[in-house]
């Protein structure tokens, strides 16, 4: 019956007693740093002049010779997507506009697509 007593005691403290868990299984807290700011890649826009030689309404694209956009771009043919405008709705195949070509990021779309006006 002592035994049995002794037994119980110990089982009652060990019960109370407070318990200690280790760390070394769960990750480290995050350090304490200021919030990382993260922002899109600048928008620019250029003017640009070109010819419409085709167009691919399937993927609102326009294939068009472009003339020089100093500083960024040399003259060359490139298909754009276009953004603000159906390309069934723009000037026939042949025409020459004048564009806003839009850069983000290396990504090249055009808005504003129009026929400049005669001199």
């Amino acid at each position: 019956m002592k035994r049995l007593i002794c037994v119980a005691a110990m089982l009652a403290l060990a019960g109370c007693a407070k318990t200690e868990t280790s760390n070394a299984h769960r990750p480290a807290p995050p350090a304490t740093t200021a919030k990382a700011t993260t922002t899109a890649p600048a928008e620019n826009t250029y003017p640009m002049t070109a010819t419409i030689l085709s167009r691919d309404p399937a993927k609102n694209m326009l294939n068009l010779e472009n003339k020089e956009v100093p500083g960024k771009m040399m003259a060359m043919k490139m298909e754009y997507e276009v953004r603000d405008a159906k390309v069934g709705s723009l000037p026939p195949d042949g025409t020459a506009v004048l564009v806003t070509m839009h850069e983000q990021n290396g990504k090249y779309w055009i808005t504003n697509v129009r026929v400049p006006p005669k001199q």
